[in-house]
């Protein structure tokens, strides 16, 4: 009789630990998947949408992504906001990490994006294949639209550089982004040129916007974008999970497929 029922309690010992090692690798993953929240740049908007999708499906990890403009996101950071990420341009990064704000661990440059040139569809393609070209292009646009950020600052510098920086000001409106930038150009009905990142100008083309291309490279500008997580991350490492990630031959494959390098 005591052999049966010890038996009977060996029995439901291992059915007891054979379904606990079942339950483990489950409790296990759910405790490992963290929400990420990633402060981007808005340059990397499309790329980076799709890139966390599949991220998401692969490690289980949530990926939360906020874009805005660099200055503002290193202001934001800067400040004690509370990311896992930050993408922003490696000047920025670089000036956080010396204050403390961001970890010199993993930082990584994942893309890099150059400045172009958009038209509406339907309106006749100018040529911007040298700087002369582009010179002329400018001085027969009826509007020139850019940004107060890096990429309208250069075109300013840009337009110095051509000896027609008093022209191009005449017919010039400058806006906060990109976004804006873009807008604008596709409710004016002329000559209409928008200056802005080339990966920004792509995410409108369903609108109705054509990237004519990219700056002649003797007057273009690339700018790099470094990810870096924030010192006081609380999910550090699946955040640096998702850095290496973007560096995957199929990441590399979507930022390119956006326009960036």
């Amino acid at each position: 009789m005591f052999s049966m029922v010890a038996e009977r309690l060996r029995n439901i010992l291992v059915a007891c630990v054979a379904i606990a090692g079942l339950a483990m690798p489950l409790l296990s993953g759910a405790a490992y998947a963290a929400d990420i929240a990633v402060l981007s740049d808005g340059a990397l908007r499309s790329a980076l949408t799709e890139i966390a999708e599949r991220f998401r499906r692969e490690s289980e990890h949530k990926i939360h992504l906020t874009f805005g403009a660099g200055p503002a996101l290193k202001g934001r950071i800067a400040a004690g906001e509370a990311a896992e990420i930050l993408i922003t341009r490696a000047p920025d990064t670089e000036d956080l990490t010396k204050q403390g704000k961001l970890s010199a661990e993993g930082q990584v440059a994942v893309a890099r994006v150059g400045i172009g040139l958009a038209i509406r569809e339907g309106v006749p393609v100018p040529d911007i294949a040298t700087p002369e070209a582009l010179k002329d292009t400018l001085l027969r646009a009826e509007s020139v639209v850019y940004t107060n950020l890096s990429s309208g600052s250069h075109f300013v510098k840009v337009a110095e550089r051509l000896g027609i920086a008093e022209d191009v000001k005449s017919k010039s409106t400058q806006l906060p982004n990109g976004g804006a930038v873009f807008d604008e150009v596709l409710k004016r009905n002329g000559r209409d040129i928008g200056i802005g990142p080339i990966t920004q100008i792509m995410d409108y083309e369903s609108k109705g916007l054509r990237l004519v291309g990219p700056l002649p490279a003797p007057v273009q500008s690339v700018t790099t974008f470094t990810a870096a997580v924030p010192t006081s991350a609380k999910a550090a490492e699946a955040a640096r999970e998702f850095i290496r990630f973007l560096q995957k031959p199929e990441s590399k494959a979507i930022f390119a497929a956006a326009g960036a390098s």
